[in-house]
This record gives C-alpha cells, sequence and structure tokens, in this order.
C-alpha cells in the first residue's frame, strides 16, 4: 500500500526544501519510513488532489434559501462548543448560526455562536441546504473522519447537514461567477465534526472563517484578511481547500486522540497558540507514536510505550493489526470485494480506513465507470450433444456478467447449458449499438427519458414547448437537454411545494428604502415592493432630497353658534345676548376646545 503512495508524493516533496516555509515546523509533517524527508503538504498536495464537494443541488433533496437568512430544524441536537442547539440558521453570507439574531461578519469571537465559514456581505448566487441520513453520504462522511482521527468503528455518523454557497459573490462585484464553497456538520450522539471545502474562491472582503461559541473560539488561516480567499489553496488534511475540525467539546480539535499534542486549546478573547495545521511535533529516531516513523495504533487512541511500541492493552485501533506494538495497516480493499457503494466504488486503501471514491465518471450515462459488476458464480462443466437450437447457441471469449442458462426443448431431448468456461455456450440478445442518449433494453434500444426517437436517433423533448404551464404561474420553463428546469419570476420564489409565490422583499430584508432612515418604509406588493415616505413625510425616497418632513400644520378657528370671530383679537364675541359658550378650534377636521 505505502509504495506506490510513495513513488505518487516523493518526487513532488523534494521540491518542498526550496518553499520558503520549508524551514518552519509547523508546516511539517513526518512521513511513515524513517528515511523519508519531511514533507510540507500545503505545498506537495495540489499536485495530487483537489477539493472534493459533497453532491449537492435539487436532484439531492437540497432546500434553496430565500432570503438572507432560513431555519432549518435538525433530527436530533447538535454539539457544538460545548453547547447543544436543534436548530441551525443558515445563512446567505457563508455562515451558520444558532439562533434568529440578525449579525454581522465580525473578527472572532463574537458574542453569539456561528460557524464562520466564508463570512462577508454577499449577494447573488444559490444556498442550497439539507440535512440526510443518506447511506452513501454518511459512509463517505465516515471515511473523512476516520482518515484524519483514526476512529474506526468507534464513530458512526447518524446525520450530515450539507450547505453549499454557489456562485455568492462580495457586494461590490458584479458578476454572474462567484464563490463555491461547502461545509458538512457530521454528527451523531458521540462527536461532532465540520468538513470545509473551498471549491472555488473569486472573490473576497476580508471574509471571516473558523467557528465561535460560549467558551472560545477558532479561527482558520488569514482569516479577516486580503489573503482569506488563499483557503482554496490550504489544508489541514493534505487537500487543499479542504478542513476537517471536531467541535462538539468546548476546544476545537484537529487531529485524533494519540498524536502529540494533537488538539489547539480554545481560549475566550485569547490568541490561539500556533501549531502546525497537521498538528505533528517532531518524533525522536527511535520514538513509538502515533504519527513518528515508527508508528502504533492502539485501542482508543491510547499513547503505545514509546521505547517499546506496545500498546497498554495488547489491542489495535480497528483498521490496524500487529498486536501487541498494532503498526501493520489492514487493506480492507483487499481483505473486502465490493466495500464501496455503487456511487462511489473504486476503493482506495488508507493508513487505518479506506476511501471510496469515483475515479472516473459517465456523464453520458450519469454513473462512475468504476461501478461493481456483479460477482460470477463458478459451476462445473457438463458434456453436452450439440443440437440446432433456438436460440441460437454462440461462441464467444467475452466474460459475461451473469451466470447464464440457456433451455430448448426439441422433439427427442432438453438440454440446459450452464456457462462455466471459455469458450462459452449461451444465449444472447442481438447486440445493441445504440445511439446517444439511448440505452439498450432487453435486446432493444430505447432512448433515455427526456429524449424521444428510435433508440438510433434521439431527439430532446421540450418539455416547456408541450405544455406551457409545466412550471405554474409566475414561473419560466427554460428547456434543457433530456431535462427542463423552472425559474421563478423576478420578485417570486419557490414554496415547499415548488410553486412560486410573491417574496416579500420588505419582510424578508433584502430591501432598503431611503438608506434604511426611519422617513422611509417599504411596502410589499405582487411580485415587487414600493419605497414610500412614512407618515408625516412628503416626496419620494428616490427623490434628490427624499423624504422630507412636513411644515407645522394650518389650523382655522370658528366659533360656537351665536358667537362670532373677531381676527384680530382672535376671541369670539357674543352676536347677541346668550349664554357664553367657548370656542372650539378645528384642527385638521378634528374640534379641540380652546
Amino acid at each position: 500500500m505505502n509504495g506506490p503512495l510513495l513513488l505518487l508524493i516523493l518526487p513532488v516533496a523534494l521540491a518542498a526544501f526550496a518553499h520558503p516555509y520549508a524551514v518552519h515546523s509547523r508546516y511539517k509533517r513526518q512521513f511513515d519510513a524513517s528515511h523519508t524527508p519531511q514533507i510540507d503538504l500545503n505545498i506537495t498536495v495540489p499536485y495530487i488532489f483537489s477539493a472534493r464537494l459533497y453532491p449537492y443541488g435539487a436532484a439531492r433533496g437540497d432546500a434553496l434559501l430565500s432570503g438572507s437568512s432560513q431555519s432549518l430544524k435538525l433530527s436530533s441536537p447538535v454539539n457544538f462548543l460545548g453547547q447543544k442547539f436543534d436548530t441551525l440558521y443558515i445563512r446567505r453570507d457563508g455562515a451558520i448560526g444558532f439562533s434568529s439574531k440578525p449579525l454581522r461578519p465580525s473578527r472572532l469571537p463574537i458574542a453569539e455562536a456561528i460557524i464562520a465559514v466564508y463570512w462577508m456581505p454577499s449577494q447573488g448566487g444559490k444556498v442550497h441546504f439539507r440535512e440526510t441520513n443518506e447511506q452513501s453520504i454518511l459512509n463517505l462522511a465516515q471515511n473523512e473522519v476516520n482518515i484524519q482521527y483514526r476512529y474506526g468503528s468507534s464513530f458512526r455518523p447518524t446525520s450530515v447537514v450539507v450547505v453549499t454557497w454557489e456562485n455568492t459573490h462580495d457586494l461590490s462585484v458584479n458578476t454572474a461567477e462567484g464563490n463555491l464553497f461547502q461545509v458538512a456538520i457530521i454528527y451523531s450522539g458521540s462527536g461532532t465534526f465540520a468538513h470545509i471545502v473551498y471549491s472555488k474562491l473569486s472573490s473576497n472582503n476580508e471574509a471571516i472563517a473558523g467557528f465561535s461559541g460560549r467558551d472560545g473560539h477558532y479561527s482558520l488561516p488569514d482569516s479577516g484578511t486580503h489573503n482569506a480567499i488563499q483557503l482554496a489553496e490550504k489544508s489541514d488534511i493534505g487537500i487543499p481547500g479542504e478542513f476537517l475540525f471536531r467541535i462538539d467539546s468546548d476546544r476545537v480539535f484537529l487531529c485524533g486522540a494519540g498524536f502529540k499534542q494533537g488538539h489547539i486549546t480554545v481560549l475566550t478573547n485569547a490568541v490561539l497558540p500556533l501549531k502546525g495545521l497537521e498538528c505533528i511535533d517532531a518524533c525522536d529516531a527511535t520514538e513509538w507514536g502515533l504519527d513518528c516513523a515508527r508508528q502504533c495504533h492502539c485501542e482508543g487512541g491510547s499513547q503505545c510505550n514509546a521505547e517499546t511500541g506496545i500498546c497498554p492493552n495488547g489491542r489495535c485501533n480497528p483498521g490496524w493489526t500487529g498486536e501487541p506494538i498494532c503498526e501493520d495497516d489492514v487493506d480492507e480493499c483487499a481483505e473486502r470485494k465490493n466495500l464501496c457503494p455503487p456511487e462511489q466504488p473504486d476503493c482506495l486503501n488508507t493508513p487505518g480506513a479506506f476511501l471510496c471514491l469515483c475515479f472516473e465518471y459517465d456523464n453520458v450515462t450519469s454513473t462512475c465507470k468504476g461501478s461493481p459488476q456483479l460477482p460470477q458464480t463458478e459451476s462445473k462443466s457438463i458434456p453436452v450433444k450439440v443440437v440446432p437450437l433456438q436460440p441460437v447457441l454462440v461462441s464467444t471469449t467475452q466474460k459475461s456478467r451473469f451466470p447464464v442458462t440457456s433451455t430448448a426443448s426439441t422433439s427427442s431431448a432438453a438440454a440446459t447449458i450452464r456457462q462455466t468456461t471459455t469458450p462459452v455456450l449461451g444465449t444472447t440478445f442481438p447486440p445493441c449499438r445504440c445511439g446517444q442518449n439511448a440505452e439498450c433494453v432487453a435486446g432493444v434500444c430505447q432512448c433515455k427519458q427526456g429524449w424521444t426517437g428510435d433508440g438510433q436517433l434521439c431527439t430532446d423533448v421540450n418539455e416547456c414547448f408541450g405544455e406551457p404551464s409545466i412550471c405554474g404561474p409566475h414561473s419560466i420553463c427554460e428547456n434543457s437537454a433530456g431535462s427542463y428546469t423552472c425559474q421563478c419570476d423576478i420578485g417570486y420564489i419557490f414554496d415547499d411545494d415548488g410553486k412560486c409565490i410573491d417574496m416579500d422583499e420588505c419582510a424578508e430584508g433584502v430591501v432598503v428604502c431611503g438608506d434604511g432612515k426611519n422617513s422611509s418604509i417599504c411596502v410589499n406588493t405582487d411580485g415587487a415592493y414600493e419605497c414610500r415616505c412614512a407618515p408625516g413625510y412628503a416626496g419620494h425616497p428616490d427623490s434628490q432630497h427624499g423624504c422630507v418632513g412636513k411644515p407645522y400644520l394650518t389650523y382655522c378657528c370658528q366659533c360656537a353658534l351665536g358667537f362670532e370671530l373677531r381676527t384680530v383679537l382672535h376671541a369670539c364675541f357674543c352676536q347677541v345676548a346668550a349664554i357664553h359658550s367657548m370656542p372650539l378650534c378645528i384642527l385638521n377636521n378634528i374640534k379641540y376646545n380652546v
């Protein structure tokens, strides 16, 4: 297992010595052979891996964020920096909060608990989010955690929250292309992990990246600076743009148990002690340790004897063998066939664990080309007399996916032939040579869903042309190859049923009238909104002078019946002898005694 990996990394590792950071121990990590030099993962890995996103989008059941923030009720509470929360608040500005309180991007720590993925004032793009317990995603998440923390089967996630910010960008930038980044919150009752993936960062306004809670905080490199955009090139797990942290207790763990100083203590209002992102201290030449040249992997992450390498209880962590020293990796891929799910069928052995990947994806069939085949069944051959039968018996040197059984009858006998050796006798359907966007079904070429034709020539079905109202009112249908998409008109958003409803821009807080002054108000209308002056103000919020206060109100006075008004004295006098009556003052058609 280690041989091929050395061939892949070693040529690149030699270049690390020329890097300006080569002399800094915080960037170094020892490899698993005593003669191999230390390598800088932040330098070598760009040539090997690139950031990987968890599957996302409408096809995976994601919801789309409407407005600036939206709540997500969790199936079970999640532990975050020493506290329990049952609701997340997904924010358009690149963060996940734990309360509905409005927040502005600020350097950590802050008073409110928050996960700042790439937190800055943002606009545009889409924000996808979902909580899932889909087994393939749980397996993927467990693999990621085990590679870094080596917990083996002792940690099994029960749920994963995947939030993806797609093409969001800085407020000062007007572009359709923006940032693409994601966080997967992996949790169960025994732990919470944040897997952050920066796939593409093209816009930055001193974005904040890190965690803040009641008891402490932790910031990623260059958080809150103009260099935050370089997070797409850095990592703490050896893949550029990817970071993995354990975040359930009152401190953020970068590595698993058994490392020398395998965590960073998080202190409120204090500068964190700097230590390599790989969390590695140099080992002595003869020292046994979890990450030394002489490695031991004891059950529960316990530290082995530094001189002998023997584990305290003589048992190994899952994925390792060789008791009582536990230095030999178990190759799960070689020992267990069909270990990975069909979506990611290619098994890659890693130290103490394994990784399920898709090395080659087929965009035509939307499947992985390495999908495992059903195992072939071995059976003994039997001699048979070849007689003219229908269907035709053919000879081939190709191996079939299935054990083939041919049963046919004649007037004299019945013969059953089972595939056993090569050449093979078996029944075959006529060969399928289908056109593009078609598939072979029981020997017949058929166009795939969303296409029409005879299986040789398939043309796209324009769903929008046949059913103009397929998307419902206040929406636009956009045809695409083999499918279609629905887009809401401007001023409308999708509801939970996928229908377009009016967006209340005023309530969502996406509109600011009159620079946010109290002299103007926002009024929602169907599919739009209006900015108006507040009562007591005149003008228009968008005019040159905006909304201005009305001058003092004019009034007039009139006397009661039997009295007359003398304007010079501003008083009422009797016209005739009568009982005195107090004059009345009329102000805006409302009478007041004066």
